[in-house]
């Protein structure tokens, strides 16, 4: 267990270390330094070391002009309602391989590492292109664990033996709508609008101001009934999280992938580019709209900045 990180700099010839109790902090202390101008010649930013000396993060990594994207595939061997769902076969290919390949693509990711306990997974995500250097624990295997625990457990690896990226895209192995010029769209927009978080969303398909429920004698309301008489154009457009990517700034993504008290952009894309697939019906939609997708081309994505609160 490691309890301390140190960022280390030179400033006026005098070495510096600054001590943080974790690796989030550490990071978003590094990254401010690496922002200030005053740390580019003689007085550079070293990198992060453990305590046990053992350097995570090096200088080399701060003169790039790019910002330094992972791309993180959290892809299961186990499936309940489509059996070995993430690498089905999908109009030719294993389902991994369209975000794999749209990643590769899109020029702008760094490294591609797909988080699963599958070997057979692994395989076929090296083939693609991937990495899959480690096996996921059982403990981050199972139908309870969220996407924010798989995601930091892969970012600690990389950061350990890779080095530390700037973002950290995280996608789903059946994102096979998403296009390279997406990826390209989101990271140019997390650098545009220097907001924490650029999330895929889709507007839904009725107002939610009319939304209805049934009470407990089976009789039909409206969640706000003096929306009845307004008209569709006068409410306030509303959008749900579609379920495809979530591009983060490392810092955040290590302090649970949450969007939640984040300033955050949305990459809305258009409904009949978007499907959940979790059930073989959805299987059965996603392959007939893949197939328009590639007969008329991918319809334009749009964005929106905001705050989830």
């Amino acid at each position: 267990m490691i309890d301390k990180y140190f960022v280390i700099y030179f400033r006026n010839g005098v070495r510096y270390e600054e001590a943080h109790e974790n690796i989030a902090d550490a990071v978003e202390s590094y990254r401010e330094k690496k922002r200030q101008d005053e740390f580019f010649d003689d007085r550079f930013v070293v990198g992060i070391k453990d305590e046990k000396g053992d350097i995570v993060i090096n200088s080399s990594d701060v003169l790039r002009n790019k910002p330094i994207v992972l791309a993180i595939i959290p892809a299961r061997g186990g499936s309940k309602r489509i059996p070995k769902k993430n690498i089905i076969n999908f109009h030719g290919s294993p389902m991994i391989a369209w975000p794999i390949r749209a990643l590769k693509e899109s020029g702008v990711v760094d490294e591609i590492l797909v988080s699963t306990d599958s070997e057979e997974v692994a395989g076929i995500a090296e083939k693609l292109g991937a990495m899959a250097p480690f096996r996921r624990p059982s403990s981050l295997s199972d139908d309870f664990v969220g996407t924010a625990e798989v995601t930091k457990h892969a970012i600690e690896w990389f950061i350990h033996n890779r080095g530390v990226p700037d973002y950290v895209l995280t996608i789903y192995p059946t994102a096979v709508f998403v296009s390279p010029n997406d990826i390209v769209d989101a990271v140019k927009l997390i650098e545009d609008r220097r907001t924490d978080v650029v999330f895929s969303a889709v507007e839904f398909p009725a107002p939610i101001q009319r939304a209805l429920y049934i009470d407990s004698k089976g009789i039909a309301k409206m969640f706000n009934p003096e929306n009845y008489n307004k008209r569709s154009q006068d409410l306030q457009t509303a959008y749900h999280d579609a379920g495809q990517f979530y591009l983060v700034k490392t810092d955040i993504a290590l302090r649970g992938l949450s969007f939640n008290n984040s300033p955050s952009t949305l990459y809305v894309i258009p409904r009949d580019r978007v499907v959940d697939i979790d059930t073989p019906e959805d299987l059965r939609i996603a392959e007939k709209l893949f197939d328009r997708y590639f007969r008329n081309g991918e319809t334009a994505a749009s964005t929106i900045q905001g705050r989830r609160a």
